[in-house]
């Protein structure tokens, strides 16, 4: 376990600083185009000149279409300074032929803005200051219809007066779309992805009350209340990534949403190994888990950067869920197609980091919630049928408990003790009505507390005592306070062993119990008198494996098999609840 966590630390680091580069090296390559293309309708030599105390962008004629270009500095939009005051201008060349039908001016970015076309006053964003006192807060996105006059074929200029003192913290860029675009394509765009993104919130946070409810209500299942939070959190996490788009927030606001983000991010990227973690029931979990929520803490210090940190967060997750069920595959050959899809989200992450924060995370991200539901699906009907074939097989134990040749035997052996010993006659009936009493209560239950259990059986070997005339009992070792146990699973093992035997009194009945960790572990010993040809695929032993499932599909165990002149039965289960 301690090399496997190694193994999968290292391959984190690696993947993640891969990752890492392959986010900057894309960021510098955008920077560099952005700053050197020039296309027709699309904004080229961006430049600004950062305004002293008492300047204005009026007094150094920074709207003039020629000046003096020496105190001017070259940038990408993304490159805009922040808590300056400062002019902006960028040049455009409009071509008539290829200009969309409805042009207008879009910007996004974190800055107080008087926009200019051609130095005429296109329009005010916030109030430009030069300080923080001075100056009132943007939206963070603008949308203004270009005048006819200024779309005539040629170079234009817009320019601008900023300030940026209120973003809050140091952000890797303040600028992050600055473009002429067709209004009417743009409004459809953002419909639509406002349309997918509601609908998407709306199932998850479905999914998230569904399946609290299931938990609360159906099945206490941890792997049902994880997948409940997840789908909450990524719910407000999905809802708090596309405000952008639903509200214009003024800019000042910008680092709390992120950081809301990041918050976020950190949750789900955490929930979302520890979700399989519970699902595939790994040994010493809370191993796992200390060592992913450690990791996870170092990537979130790694990077300043909002967007990277984000990024390098789910990637470590990706990383995590994806050795859980590598883990699992070797293990129990199960998790083969989340490996496969977790391998590939990882993949797109690390190899094309560009597009991940605006379309690949989403697409991941929907794959993800799918695969975790269809595998919770799997788990509540795999339960729900075990739950029916333990309520047929509960029926059938009953029934066979009732059978006629078990009743005629022992009214045959009452009618015998009636005329040799009336006395024990009379204890045999009450043994009999004591036995079926207490069966047939434990029969509505799941789960019985170990003392009931053992009191069944001991009732069963006084009958037994009784009718072959031999003295039985039933030897306990190990603690039993605070036990549970399946209902009825000893005592059909031990009436089995009556049925395929017959037992010398001098050989007592062996149950050895003992608790490790969260797991119980019965050894229950049965003499048998020779060598039995038995496969254990009777009702009885349905019945017992049909209970344990009950109690959990993949942590419960039965094996039954003689040794020398004993019949061994082995029962493992986590300790459950009475019910």
């Amino acid at each position: 376990m301690r090399n496997q966590l190694i193994l999968c630390i290292s391959t984190l680091l690696v993947s993640l600083v891969a990752m890492q580069k392959a986010v900057a090296s894309s960021d510098d390559q955008n920077q560099k185009i952005a700053t050197s293309s020039y296309k027709n309708n699309v904004f080229y030599d961006i430049k600004i000149r950062q305004l002293n105390k008492g300047e204005t962008s009026e007094s150094l004629q920074c709207h003039r279409k020629v000046v003096d270009e020496f105190k001017w500095q070259a940038i990408s939009f993304a490159e805009l300074p922040q808590n300056q005051h400062f002019c902006f201008r960028a040049s455009i060349n409009i071509e008539q032929t290829t200009l969309m039908a409805e042009p207008v001016l879009l910007t996004g970015m974190l800055a107080s803005v008087q926009f200019y076309w051609d130095g005429e006053l296109l329009t005010t964003n916030g109030k430009v200051g030069d300080s923080r006192r001075k100056e009132s807060p943007g939206l963070i996105s603008t949308l203004v219809h270009i005048p006819d006059s200024g779309l005539s074929p040629g170079i234009h200029l817009l320019s601008a007066e900023m300030s940026t003192f209120h973003i809050g913290k140091e952000l890797k860029s303040i600028g992050y779309i600055l473009g002429v675009f067709d209004e009417q394509k743009l409004s459809s765009l953002v419909l639509t992805i406002s349309m997918i993104s509601a609908l998407f919130l709306g199932v998850l946070l479905i999914l998230s009350i569904i399946f609290q409810l299931v938990y609360w209500l159906y099945q206490r299942n941890l792997s049902f209340q994880l997948f409940s939070f997840f789908c909450f959190i990524s719910t407000i996490l999905l809802a708090t990534e596309q405000a952008k788009f639903w509200l214009n927030y003024s800019y000042d606001w910008h680092v709390f949403r992120l950081s809301l983000i990041y918050a976020l991010t950190f949750l789900v990227s955490f929930l979302l190994p520890v979700f399989y973690i519970q699902q595939y029931q790994l040994p010493r979990k809370k191993d796992w888990v200390f060592v992913i929520l450690v990791s996870l803490l170092v990537l979130s210090i790694v990077n300043q950067d909002y967007d990277i940190t984000s990024s390098l967060l789910f990637g470590g997750s990706l990383i995590w869920a994806l050795t859980i069920n590598l883990y699992q595959l070797k293990k129990e050959r199960s998790g083969k197609v989340s490996s496969m899809v977790i391998f590939l989200g990882l993949t797109f992450v690390v190899l094309v980091p560009k597009y991940f924060n605006e379309v690949g995370f989403g697409f991941i991200f929907i794959c993800l919630v799918m695969l975790m539901l269809v595998t919770l699906i799997k788990e509540m009907r795999n339960h729900k049928d075990q739950s029916l074939q333990a309520v047929r097989v509960r029926t059938e134990q009953l029934r066979r408990n009732m059978q006629p040749h078990f009743l005629m035997n022992c009214l045959t052996q009452l009618m015998e003790l009636i005329e040799i010993k009336p006395k024990d006659a009379i204890v045999l009936i009450s043994a009999l009505s004591d036995e079926f009493r207490q069966l047939t209560k434990q029969s509505d239950q799941g789960c019985v507390v170990l003392i009931d259990e053992i009191e069944l059986c001991n009732k069963h070997l006084k009958i037994m005592s009784l009718r072959y005339q031999q003295e039985y009992k039933l030897n306990v070792t190990g603690k039993i306070e605070n036990v549970n146990v399946p209902a009825s699973i000893l005592h059909s093992q031990i009436e089995n062993c009556f049925t395929h035997n017959r037992i010398s009194s001098d050989r007592p009945f062996e149950l050895l119990i003992e608790q490790v960790k969260d797991k119980i572990h019965l050894t229950l010993k049965t003499p048998i008198e020779k060598k039995v040809n038995h496969k254990g695929t009777g009702s009885g032993e349905r019945y017992i494996k049909a209970k344990l499932a009950e109690v959990s599909l993949n942590k419960s165990s039965f094996t039954s098999y003689q040794e020398q002149k004993c019949w061994l039965s082995k029962f493992t289960y986590p300790n459950i609840e009475q019910g």
